[in-house]
């Protein structure tokens, strides 16, 4: 850290503590070297804001409110040679939250205990008990676990950086970050809602596990039709109605997955065997090339019939699925979400 530093004054919060520390060092003390700390809350720093109103009468200037808190606070003084001057250095060397004698600074000192006033009454209404504000980059505001308990999601609030952090299993995923403090206290914090906090897209889930789109393992069907070739893979679920297996295409399309067709149809799925479901040859003309050409599975010899329309039932393989399946942890039990294809993604 560059020496003049020590020209400097500096300013830390104690948020816990309602606490403003302002230190600078004074070379001419009769020591010869001493630090200068000036210990105050933040209801001295409104009383001198309004004791002290910075207009015409002061030249615009901050310093009259620093005079009037430097008169009314609680000031220590450290000299070389004393037992703490280690200690007070090693203070006024870490990160302040704000530097000089300036309306910035003051502006700082407000807006930190805005933050901290939001971000207690967000705590007291959701857990019952006011935040810890130790480190301030990282003031804990959510926590929960994903639906497999497998998975911890943190959410945390950063003054520093003004920046809501979202965290993985300790890694972090997201942020929510505006250009200043100000606009940190004014539009953020006072909407905090625990559910957006911690609602990560699925998408962000499965690249940090490495899963769904992201599997290191996952394998593309080439497939042609319309002059075209397609790169497709596979989500395997089962149907709402029934409970028969469900399998839907998507295409590789620059580097995202958009849905291509669905392989199977809904029918009563009493007629098949667990592994066995009706392939939608009527929306999908080409589904039987894609099963041959991949070794997906065999035709059982079955029609079903839906309308004026029959369908072919294939009883398939689930190790040449798995290779092109998104969500390969549902194949086994082949009844992973009970949800009706969407193509919301």
């Amino acid at each position: 850290m560059p020496e003049d530093i020590y020209k400097q004054d500096r300013f830390y919060v104690n948020l816990d503590q309602d606490e403003i520390i302002w230190m600078y060092q004074n070379p001419d003390a009769v020591s010869g070297d001493q630090f200068v700390c000036n210990r105050f809350g933040v209801e001295l720093l409104r009383e001198a804001i309004r004791e002290c109103p910075i207009g015409p009468d002061s030249g615009f200037e901050a310093y009259p409110v620093y005079d009037y808190i430097e008169e009314h606070s609680r000031q220590y003084l450290t000299d070389v040679g004393d037992f703490l001057y280690p200690l007070e250095e090693e203070k006024f060397r870490s990160e302040p939250v704000a530097v000089a004698q300036g309306h910035g600074t003051l502006e700082t000192l407000q807006l930190l205990f805005q933050a901290k006033e939001l971000i207690d009454q967000f705590c007291v209404e959701e857990f019952g008990s006011p935040a810890d504000f130790k480190d301030l980059k990282k003031v804990g505001l959510a926590y929960t676990t994903t639906e497999d308990d497998k998975h911890e999601i943190q959410a945390y609030a950063n003054l520093i950086d003004h920046q809501t952090e979202v965290y993985l299993d300790g890694e972090i995923i997201a942020t929510q970050k505006v250009e200043s403090l100000k606009q940190y206290v004014e539009n953020l914090l006072p909407y905090l809602d625990f559910n957006e906090l911690v609602d990560i897209p699925e998408w962000v889930m499965d690249e940090h596990l490495g899963r769904g789109a992201f599997r290191e393992d996952l394998q593309f069907m080439q497939h042609h039709a319309w002059g075209n070739t397609y790169d497709l893979c596979f989500e395997v679920s089962s149907y709402m109605y029934g409970g028969g297996l469900a399998i839907e295409l998507y295409d590789r399309t620059d580097g995202d997955l958009e849905p291509y067709s669905n392989l199977t149809v809904n029918i009563d799925a009493r007629l098949s065997g667990p592994d066995c479901a009706f392939v939608d040859t009527n929306n999908f003309g080409t589904a039987e090339e894609l099963i041959r050409n991949n070794k997906l599975g065999k035709p059982t010899g079955r029609i079903g019939y839906s309308g004026y329309c029959s369908y072919p039932e294939y009883r398939f393989d689930m190790k040449e699925i798995y290779k092109y399946c998104i969500n390969p942890d549902d194949i086994p039990a082949i009844e992973p979400k009970k949800k009706e294809r969407s193509y919301e993604r």
